[in-house]
């Protein structure tokens, strides 16, 4: 006897196996880049921010990540919402078909099809390469962006706020303690902005890093 699968449970399937499929390759790619990627020897500073990228493929030595979140939370959010997305915007699509009198199930299924890559893309992208709030320290001062994220973790594809501190505004780099942890903050005459929330260990070496190389006059 020949067991056969609906079209609509054979979509279904096809979708989980090419999500946990690209769940599995992107691990496997994802640890082979961060093989690649360095910090230049010497650059006491850039190793500090190395360790606060929460696993973001990020070679920019003076980009901190300021969100923490692990790889492994990203990806899966990532392909989560995607599937759920798809099939959101494919039910809808059904339901218009059915109201139009058209019970077909492949305007369901083509949307689907459209829906997961586009929004699978841009999710995987935001996982690895977009973190929801970064902080640039270079010359020109301390840039923060932030960037709209779902659940606070990825990051969605709408207008980012960025604002600009000279490093002449910033009265001292303080590392404050609170139950989440310790708190990496530049003071300024407006208040304080949080850069990253960790171990102390790591938070007094990305302070002092930050001292040595900016506000020492």
């Amino acid at each position: 006897m020949k067991w056969e699968l609906d079209d609509t449970t054979s979509d279904g399937i096809q979708f989980l196996l090419v999500g946990t499929g690209s769940l599995l390759l992107l691990r496997l790619l994802y640890a082979g880049v961060l093989m690649l990627m360095g910090v230049p020897d010497g650059d006491e500073l850039g190793a500090a921010i190395a360790e606060f990228r929460s696993g973001y493929w990020i070679s920019d030595t003076d980009v901190l990540v300021s969100t923490s979140s692990s790889i492994g939370t990203r990806l899966a959010l990532a392909v989560s919402s995607s599937l759920i997305m798809a099939l959101l915007l494919a039910g809808a699509v059904y339901q218009l078909a059915l109201l139009a009198g058209k019970e077909t199930i492949r305007p369901w299924s083509t949307v689907l099809r459209i829906a997961l890559v586009a929004t699978l893309a841009w999710s995987l992208f935001a996982a690895l390469l977009l973190p929801p709030c970064t902080a640039t320290l270079n010359e020109r001062g301390l840039t923060v962006t932030q960037r709209p994220a779902l659940f606070g973790v990825l990051s969605l594809p709408w207008t980012a706020r960025t604002v600009t501190t000279p490093w002449s505004a910033v009265e001292a780099i303080e590392v404050s303690s609170s139950e989440e942890g310790h708190t990496v903050q530049a003071a300024t005459k407006d208040g304080t902005v949080n850069l990253y929330t960790g171990e102390q260990a790591h938070a007094e070496r990305l302070a002092r890093g930050i001292r040595e190389r900016y506000l020492v006059r």
